[in-house]
């Protein structure tokens, strides 16, 4: 089941991506970033093993648009969006045997170790145009209907302002969608979940948020 749930805009290089997602919806396993990227994008891989390692991999995202001269607003709000999506990974995505989740109550700021069947893969990409990092679980248990949720959300709340005084802060999925960032979810019971945050490169935030939008969803 594939849809764009909201789009904005088709200046470059809004196309190029719809047509890559679009693509990507006539196969059955969609998944990998370097598939939504130009051919030959080189891509940065960063696998946590540890659920403390969020704070290492949020700076690793910010360290690289820093490189790349990200206005400042934009990559904390960057920053933020990563750090949700890995606790979701983290502590919402792991189901146990029963098909429940199993770390969803424990404390958000626990350490504790990440099996090599509970790792969590950071990808990061420079393309160009704009940046694509992914957040990857091994669990699948993202399904369409909780996107959907919070969609309606963001049709009903007004203009999202982010913390600019805690890049760790996070902003649920509410926020990413509210924010301006596109985002693509990709995900396959048991099997995977993949979330990929476009951002387009742009000069001012202003330009940014005047850029193309986009949520879609490959799932069944």
């Amino acid at each position: 089941a594939f849809a764009h749930h909201l789009i904005r805009r088709y200046e470059s290089p809004g196309p190029i991506l719809f047509s890559k997602i679009v693509l990507a919806a006539t196969i059955p396993y969609a998944f990998g970033l370097e598939r939504f990227l130009p051919a030959g994008t080189a891509v940065q891989r960063v696998t946590l093993k540890k659920s403390t390692q969020k704070a290492a991999a949020i700076a690793a995202v910010d360290s690289v648009l820093q490189r790349q001269s990200v206005t400042p607003r934009l990559a904390i709000l960057a920053s933020q969006a990563v750090d949700e999506l890995i606790m979701n990974a983290v502590f919402d995505a792991p189901l146990g045997k029963d098909g429940k989740p199993s770390k969803r109550n424990i404390p958000r700021d626990a350490d504790f170790p990440l099996l090599m069947d509970e790792e969590v893969i950071l990808s990061m990409a420079d393309a160009r145009e704009y940046f694509a990092i992914q957040i990857a679980d091994p669990f699948g248990s993202l399904d369409k209907g909780t996107v959907l949720r919070f969609l309606r959300q963001d049709f009903q709340a007004g203009a999202y302002n982010p913390n600019t005084s805690d890049k760790g802060a996070g902003l649920g999925l509410h926020g990413i969608i509210q924010s301006g960032l596109s985002l693509l979810f990709v995900s396959r019971p048991g099997i995977r979940t993949e979330v990929t945050l476009f951002i387009k490169k742009a000069e001012t935030f202003k330009e940014f948020r005047e850029g193309f939008r986009f949520v879609s969803i490959m799932s069944p």
